[in-house]
C-alpha cells in the first residue's frame, strides 16, 4: 500500500487529505479513515485520470490493445470484459504495477460469487438469487472464453488456459465490484477502476461525494480529467469514509459486490 501511495504522489494534481488506509469495518479488504476532523465539503482526495485503469488504458496497450478494441466495438456493458482482459494480461505477465498489485486475487481476499464452488452455488437453488448468480457466472464464462480465444490467446500459449482463466476471473471480480462508470474517449458509457475511490465501501447514508471533472472522466491523454472526492458532512477523526453504490437490492449487493449493505 505504501508503494501505491508513493506512486500516486508522483502524479501531477494528485491530492490526499487526512486519510489513512487500513482494514475496513464495513466490508472486505481496506477502508479509508480520517486522521483528523474535517468540515462539510472539504476535499478529501483528488485523483488525476492518468491513474485510472479505464477502457482507454486497455485499448492503448501495445500487446493486447488492438484485440481488445475489436471486443469493445461490440460491447454494450461498459466494457467489463475489455477491462478484465487488460487487467488479467498485466497480472499474468508480472506487470500489475502499484495499483493493480493491491487488488484482490483470491476468495480469501474478497468474497464474490465468481469464486464460489458449484456446491456453494447449489445452496441457492430455487431462489431468485440462484438465477442472478448463475447468470453472472455464465456471463463471466462467456467473457473468459472470448478473451482466451482472442485478446489473450498469446497468454494462453505462454501460461496455459487454466492460469489465464484464473486471472480473468480475478480481474472480473475487481471490475464488477470496484469499477465506476465514466464516459469513454468515444463518448460511450465505460467502466474504470479508480485508485482511492474504489477503497471506499458502501453505505445507505454516505459520508463522501465524488465527481469526475475535465474530459468526461476519461484519461485519453487529457491532463485536466480528475476525480474529486469531498466530505458530505463534518466528521471526526477515526471515521471510516463511505460512499453510496446506488439504490440496489440486497441480492445485487451480495452477488455483484460481495458485501451486504449497511
Amino acid at each position: 500500500m505504501a508503494a501505491l501511495q508513493a506512486w500516486l504522489g508522483e502524479l501531477p494534481a494528485f491530492q490526499l487529505g487526512p486519510i489513512e488506509l487500513r482494514a475496513s469495518l464495513c466490508g472486505d479488504g481496506l477502508g479509508a479513515y480520517l486522521t483528523r476532523a474535517v468540515e462539510a465539503q472539504e476535499v478529501l482526495f483528488v485523483v488525476p485520470a492518468p491513474a485510472f485503469v479505464s477502457i482507454s488504458t486497455a485499448l492503448s496497450h501495445k500487446s493486447v490493445g488492438d484485440a481488445l478494441a475489436k471486443l469493445w466495438e461490440r460491447c454494450d456493458d461498459g466494457g467489463a470484459a475489455v477491462l478484465a482482459g487488460y487487467v488479467a494480461h498485466m497480472l499474468l505477465n508480472g506487470r500489475p504495477g502499484p495499483y493493480l498489485g493491491v487488488l484482490p486475487r483470491t476468495a480469501d481476499e474478497q468474497d464474490h460469487v465468481l469464486w464460489w464452488s458449484e456446491e456453494e452455488l447449489a445452496l441457492l437453488a430455487g431462489t431468485s438469487a440462484f438465477e442472478e448468480a448463475a447468470g453472472l457466472r455464465s456471463e463471466a464464462e462467456v467473457a473468459s472464453q472470448t478473451l482466451c480465444a482472442g485478446a489473450l490467446a498469446a497468454d494462453v500459449a505462454a501460461h496455459g488456459e487454466a492460469a489465464v482463466r484464473d486471472a480473468v476471473r480475478a480481474a472480473l471480480v475487481s471490475v464488477l465490484s470496484r469499477a465506476y462508470g465514466v464516459r469513454g474517449a468515444d463518448g460511450r458509457h465505460a467502466k474504470a477502476l479508480v485508485p482511492m475511490l474504489d477503497m471506499l465501501n458502501h453505505d445507505v447514508t454516505p459520508t463522501v461525494s465524488y465527481e469526475f471533472t475535465g474530459a468526461a472522466g476519461d484519461e485519453a491523454g487529457a491532463s485536466d480529467a480528475l476525480l474529486v472526492a469531498r466530505s458530505l458532512c463534518a466528521q471526526g477523526a477515526g471515521e471510516e469514509l463511505r460512499v453510496s453504490y446506488g439504490q440496489q437490492s440486497d441480492m445485487v449487493f451480495s452477488l455483484h459486490y460481495g458485501c451486504a449493505p449497511l
